[in-house]
């Protein structure tokens, strides 16, 4: 009677066991899912501001109140995704010569954004001889700035875009001597990873020396330091590059330096050029 029963309870034992296993089985991987799902997918997007330098200004102050992403294969409406809504004010022209500043960090699903568009405030002012004036922004407060960028974001990665600001471009008067400007920003998105930097000394700093990177058609530039000669040109395409250095005392006389490879994410360094 024993043996008979024995076969039939195992056989419940076996299925009641395989049962459990195959149930904590699924149970755990919807736990895993679950937990990945609450950062899975995501990338954090870093955004940063830099700026090319713009004679006789001596400050542009603009006033950032939103940044947003637009996701490709979005509408026009539900694909944008805020990177920032917190209102902060930048003077960009304290960010030439390398130097940047986090404007927008956020993390957002996956995916390739093909558009940052940048809203702006009311808070804007321009300063010329040592005078600060208003300035108006076209559309700056209702559809924002609009700028092409080809971000590519991957789950659990950063991902940092430079905005590299023209201020010279950027600024027109609309009247002769009336103290009215209006801003139509030239702004140009780099993918810090892919681009390179060109980096160095100009001496004597008293030359005063703007350095012009350029590469067929495209010129980025920078200021050399008044007080040290240092310089840093950054968000460069990988190229190859001729690097002019202007001198805006007429004791010392321009120089060219030419064929220099720009490698992507890396720093060239040039050492030391000494304007005659």
């Amino acid at each position: 009677m024993n043996a008979m029963n024995k076969t039939p309870l195992s056989k419940f034992l076996f299925s009641l066991i395989l049962t459990i296993s195959v149930c904590g089985l699924f149970f755990l991987q919807a736990c895993n899912s679950s937990l990945s799902g609450s950062s899975g997918g995501q990338g954090k997007v870093n955004v940063h501001m830099t700026d090319s330098p713009a004679a006789n200004i001596e400050a542009l102050t603009v006033n950032i109140v939103r940044i947003e992403a637009h996701k490709n294969g979005a509408d026009s409406t539900s694909g944008w995704q805020v990177i920032s809504d917190s209102s902060e004010t930048v003077n960009i022209l304290n960010l030439t010569n390398g130097k940047t500043r986090l404007i927008g960090s956020q993390n957002l699903d996956a995916g390739s954004y093909s558009q940052i568009r940048l809203v702006l405030g009311s808070n804007n002012t321009i300063t010329v001889a040592g005078q600060t004036f208003p300035i108006t922004i076209p559309s700056g407060a209702q559809t924002g700035i609009k700028i092409n960028a080809n971000i590519d974001v991957k789950a659990h990665e950063n991902f940092n875009l430079l905005l590299d600001f023209n201020a010279a471009q950027s600024v027109h008067m609309t009247g002769m001597g009336n103290g009215r400007y209006m801003l139509k920003p030239v702004i140009h998105a780099v993918n810090v990873q892919m681009d390179g930097n060109i980096k160095g000394t100009v001496q004597p700093a008293s030359a005063k020396a703007v350095l012009y990177a350029v590469m067929g058609q495209d010129t980025t530039s920078s200021y050399a330091d008044t007080t040290n000669g240092n310089f840093k040109i950054v968000g460069l395409a990988p190229g190859t590059y001729n690097l002019t250095v202007h001198s805006r005392n007429s004791n010392y006389a321009d120089s060219t330096l030419t064929n220099l490879a720009v490698n992507s994410g890396d720093t060239l360094n040039v050492g030391t050029v000494a304007l005659k």
